[in-house]
């Protein structure tokens, strides 16, 4: 098996649109063609992030920030169970390995909010790593 590892980010080059749950076709061509036998699928899921920051949670004293959109945005949930359908789209084009990453940050215009990060990194068993400046956080899954 080679060492090298193919990286691709999901929403917009794997899948044509955000949130899409199905490989674009020229993605699956490309796959099949290739055969690529590690495969790094890695995502960035604000969403996750600023629901968890909008989202009133009353047991922890917190009322959210007021908006009522938070109940459309994606749980930790949602994109675990979209990202191990499209890595098992992926597996059963190539026969090979697939692992994923996700980036639960979430940018407002004044901070990213890393206790909220730490929090969701908790609940889901894992530790958040962070880059130096802050600007991302990606989970393991």
């Amino acid at each position: 098996m080679s060492d090298k590892v193919w990286m691709f980010d999901v929403d917009g080059t794997l899948c044509f649109g955000i949130g899409e749950n199905e490989l674009h076709k020229t993605a699956a061509l490309w796959l099949e063609k290739h055969k690529p036998q590690r495969v790094a699928l890695c995502t960035n899921q604000g969403g996750v992030g600023r629901r968890y920051w909008m989202e009133p949670r009353p047991d922890e004293g917190y009322d959210g920030f007021g908006h009522d959109s938070w109940p459309n945005l994606p749980t930790e949930a949602d994109v675990h169970a979209r990202m191990e359908g499209l890595a098992a789209q992926i597996r059963a084009i190539t026969g090979g390995e697939v692992k994923w990453y996700a980036s639960f940050a979430y940018k407002s215009r004044k901070e990213i909010h890393p206790p909220h990060l730490k929090k969701l990194a908790m609940r889901s068993g894992h530790k958040a790593g962070a880059s130096q400046n802050r600007e991302c956080c990606f989970v393991p899954c």
